[in-house]
């Protein structure tokens, strides 16, 4: 039986209602999806920026002696932590963490990934120094160090808060005392810096391997 206009315009009218429904509840789950993502997200300790903020110039010098600046920082996925070499807790835990983090990785996401030690005690975290702390962990590691100025800036502009190096004195009270035994305060997240050489995100402390591992497959993903 032939079907009048008035009913085939029906069935028309109803499948469009139909197919916007359809795409009303996709868009909703995905939205919902995306606000679980980034929930799951922060949970895990990712905090991504709306929008990448550009660096001040900067240049220090890298664990091989050589000049490392703003603009080292293009292709790679950089990974910033600030510590010192004789910090006796975070610093080696956070190390460790990252070394586990970086070797796990495939060999194209590794490719993509820098890790970056800056030292906010350049006092005793000479060139030599910091190659040897970097390296025993991975000799991929990137070590910076420099002036004290300029690590303050950098730390700054990664919103890393550090304490001042400390002098203590020696027993004689003789003049001009040298650096001894001092501890420095310094925050534990991670500065993440995108292939633009932007500063993308953060990842906040106690870092964990697995945590960052999910957090950078969503920067790849996302990028």
């Amino acid at each position: 039986m032939a079907m009048s206009g008035k009913l085939k315009l029906g069935l028309i009218a109803f499948v469009v209602v139909d197919l916007l429904l359809v795409v009303t509840f996709v868009a909703l789950y995905l939205v919902n999806s995306d606000r679980a993502a980034a929930t799951d997200l922060l949970d895990m300790g990712l905090s991504i920026y709306p929008k990448a903020s550009d660096l001040k110039p900067f240049t220090l010098s890298d664990e091989h002696g050589n000049p490392f600046s703003a603009d080292d920082l293009t292709g790679y996925w950089n990974f910033f932590f600030f510590g010192f070499t004789a910090c006796p807790d975070i610093c080696p835990i956070t190390m460790a963490e990252l070394d586990q983090f970086y070797t796990g990785l495939d060999a194209a996401a590794r490719e993509r990934a820098r890790v970056i030690m800056v030292s906010v005690d350049p006092a005793r975290d000479d060139v030599a120094t910091l190659a040897g702390y970097v390296d025993s962990y991975n000799e991929d590691f990137v070590g910076l160090t420099g002036n004290i100025g300029v690590i303050a800036e950098l730390a700054a502009q990664f919103f890393v808060v550090h304490s001042k190096p400390g002098l203590v004195a020696h027993n004689d009270h003789s003049v001009g005392a040298k650096p001894l035994d001092y501890m420095i305060e310094h925050s534990g997240h991670l500065a993440i810096v995108n292939p633009e050489g932007k500063f993308a995100a953060v990842m906040r402390s106690p870092v964990r391997d697995q945590d960052l591992t999910t957090a950078y497959r969503h920067l790849l993903a996302d990028y």
